[in-house]
C-alpha cells in the first residue's frame, strides 16, 4: 500500500496507512483516519475544475495496491486468488 499511495505532503503515505490485526488469523490496512481523514477520497473518481477538468490522477490507486498485495501474499504461500 505504502509504495502506491499517493504522495503530495507525504502525510497519508507517512501517517494514514495503518496496519490493524482484526483477529489472531485476519489483518488488514485502515486507510486515512484521524491523522488523514480524506484518506479514501483519494482513489475515488472525481473531475475538478481547479485541474482544468482533469480526472483524479490517483484515482485506484487502493484498488490495485489490494490486488497486487493478494497476489503477492498468494505468491509466499502458495494460495490462489479466485
Amino acid at each position: 500500500m505504502y509504495s502506491y499511495s499517493p504522495v503530495d505532503t507525504g502525510n497519508l503515505h507517512d501517517r494514514g496507512l495503518v496496519k490493524k490485526q482484526f483477529s489472531p488469523t485476519s489483518m488488514g490496512i485502515i486507510m486515512g483516519g484521524p491523522l488523514a481523514p480524506y484518506g479514501p477520497y483519494t482513489t475515488l473518481p472525481w473531475i475538478h475544475e481547479r485541474w482544468n477538468g482533469k480526472q483524479n490522477p490517483n484515482q485506484g490507486w487502493a484498488t490495485r495496491a489490494a490486488n497486487d498485495a493478494a497476489q503477492e501474499i498468494a505468491n509466499m504461500t502458495g494460495g490462489r486468488i479466485e
